[in-house]
């Protein structure tokens, strides 16, 4: 497993559980409403946030390039859902969007800084030692 030098993987994963459960109840709403333009979309980004959010839990090799590929995904969607939405005038939809989108691209952020430390690098939370002292445990 690479070391991380920001938020752990699991905070990441819950932030895009949540984004998928907000996802799920819109795309909810929309089909119940017969808005088939809407919900079927915000179904097909909630299922790949929620399969990148499991992939990110498991924490598996490449669970960084799972997480910035997904939120990525899903950022590009609610740029498009956005774009519709304020052609339409639909207010509500605006709103969620709005809201929403700040927190993907946080998680995007999050999921960017969580990669590796450059080479020489000291690792998190480990002072630098110069080059032939002895490192302590």
């Amino acid at each position: 497993m690479a070391s991380m030098s920001g938020p752990r993987p699991r905070a990441i994963a819950i932030l895009m559980t949540l984004e998928a459960a907000s996802l799920a109840a819109a795309s909810s709403i929309h089909l119940t409403h017969g808005s088939t333009g809407a919900g079927i979309p915000e179904a097909i980004i909630c299922v790949v946030l929620a399969v990148g959010a499991l992939v990110v839990h498991r924490r598996g090799a490449r669970w960084r390039a799972t997480a910035l590929a997904t939120v990525g995904f899903a950022i590009f969607g609610f740029l498009v859902g956005l774009n519709s939405t304020l052609r339409g005038h639909q207010f509500g939809d605006i709103a969620y969007h709005v809201t929403v989108l700040p927190v993907l691209i946080v998680t995007f952020v999050l999921a960017l800084r969580s990669g590796s430390p450059a080479p020489g690098a000291p690792a998190p939370g480990r002072p630098e030692t110069p080059a032939g002292a002895p490192q302590q445990p």
